[in-house]
């Protein structure tokens, strides 16, 4: 660093010496030089502010760094007695490690929920290092956060230091992937970076979302814009099982999307699941521009009884309008709107997977119907191959003449009246 300095005084000297000799064409050519030279060396001088984070020209130029909202003393007891209690900005903790973690569980009910985990992916963490990241995959229905901050329970192998704690509960920040989005309205999943604090020298056993202490929501500037339970938090698709054991999630997200439907357009068609709506495609590298590929997606459904992976293939109608095709012959399920809403499929790409989430705008607890050209109720009323008007024909045409059969036997089986044998014996007297 030094040397650089001593070459720009160098520069300076010369050119102060050569400035008395020049012609003016000569003297404005150096001076456009000099500005150059001094760009540089503002450059390299505030290069090295940054180094020392003595830097301030971001936050002058309105392009300030984010602020974590500050770590409070941890709040909550450590022993194996009871759920944990602290709040999402405590400072970590080592605690027991047989205290209960998640004890309330993850909802996967509630899919009206203001927020929705959708997926955890990418996580990373070596044993020599002092940190953990992984990303996830956030849906709002509301504006949406710069950050966003909860707990884990991070569980060590330590074999070989038993009298060490093996445990901590440790504050986890993920913040938006991009900030762009904050303040802003969304109907698509929003990637976010996730960072927590770990044990150099351990490796990590298993990481768990902890629902028993709450998630906060903050601006960029530091704010705190929310504190909520996770009783307001719905798991979409196998996000559940997902932040149960974190660190299997260690495949990264290249490309995703989100299709929105109606169920008006959603049906069978035979043992076909049709599925049409609105395409959000996004991808995590802004760099790559995305395509899903072929569109082949292996798509989880279920409903509630029976459950299963499907394969399907996405295809363009009038973009941003997708029809997703779905075989559903190889095992049977019959779902409600409201199953298929928050479905999720993927599919392998290079050294990542493309991943795609359903849902349905209007979704209730019906069950789905078949479209125009399913058959299977038909078939199965009219075996015959009869229309349904003509059956209908038959059983009126059949009624009426059971009506009238019915009316002929009471008539038939009317007594008839008796003979009046006063009138007769008159009669004969006459005669006589």
């Amino acid at each position: 660093m030094k040397s650089i300095f001593i070459i720009l005084f160098l520069i300076m000297i010369f050119q102060s010496t050569l400035a008395s000799r020049m012609n003016p064409h000569m003297k404005n050519r150096w001076t456009k030089s000099s500005m150059f030279l001094n760009f540089a060396k503002k450059l390299n001088e505030r290069k090295i502010r940054k180094l020392e984070g003595t830097d301030t020209s971001d936050s002058e130029s309105g392009n300030s760094t984010s602020v974590a909202p500050p770590a409070d003393d941890y709040t909550g007891n450590t022993n194996a007695t009871g759920a944990e209690t602290a709040r999402a900005t405590d400072k970590d903790a080592d605690v027991d490690p047989n205290k209960p973690v998640s004890s309330k569980g993850f909802n996967s009910n509630k899919k009206g929920s203001k927020i929705q985990i959708s997926k955890f992916h990418n996580f990373k963490a070596k044993k020599e290092d002092s940190k953990l990241t992984f990303s996830i995959l956030l849906y709002f229905l509301r504006t949406i956060p710069y950050r966003v901050i909860f707990r884990l329970r991070v569980l060590y192998s330590s074999r070989l230091r038993i009298l060490e704690p093996s445990a901590q509960s440790v504050r986890s920040d993920c913040v938006l992937s991009d900030e762009n989005l904050e303040g802003t309205n969304s109907t698509s999943n929003i990637n976010f970076d996730c960072e927590a604090n770990k044990k150099a020298g351990y490796d990590i056993a298993n990481v768990t979302l902890n629902t028993d202490t709450g998630m906060t929501l903050a601006a960029k500037d530091g704010t705190i814009l929310e504190n909520i339970t996770f009783d307001d938090v719905n798991f979409n698709g196998n996000a559940a099982e997902e932040a149960a054991s974190i660190q299997n999630n260690n495949v990264a997200i290249k490309e995703y999307g989100d299709l929105h439907a109606q169920k008006a357009n959603i049906s069978f068609e035979g043992n076909t699941l049709k599925i049409k709506g609105t395409l959000t495609k996004t991808t995590v590298n802004t760099l790559r521009r995305l395509t899903f590929s072929d569109g082949k997606f292996n798509m989880h459904f279920e409903d509630g009884t029976n459950s299963g992976d499907y394969a399907c293939t996405l295809a363009v109608v009038t973009d941003p309008i997708y029809e997703l095709n779905c075989d559903t012959s190889g095992s049977s399920i019959d779902p409600t709107y409201a199953n298929v809403d928050s479905s999720q499929g993927n599919v392998t790409n290079g050294d990542g997977i493309d991943l795609l989430n359903v849902y349905v705008d209007d979704y209730t607890t019906d069950k789905i119907k078949a479209g125009s050209s399913d058959t299977n109720q038909n078939s199965k009323s009219s075996s015959s191959g009869l229309s349904g008007g003509a059956i209908a024909g038959i059983v009126i045409a059949c009624v009426v003449v059971l009506v009238g059969v019915t009316v002929a036997i009471i008539m038939l089986r009317k007594p008839k009246p008796p003979i009046d044998n006063t009138a007769v014996a008159e009669l004969k007297t006459d005669n006589i």
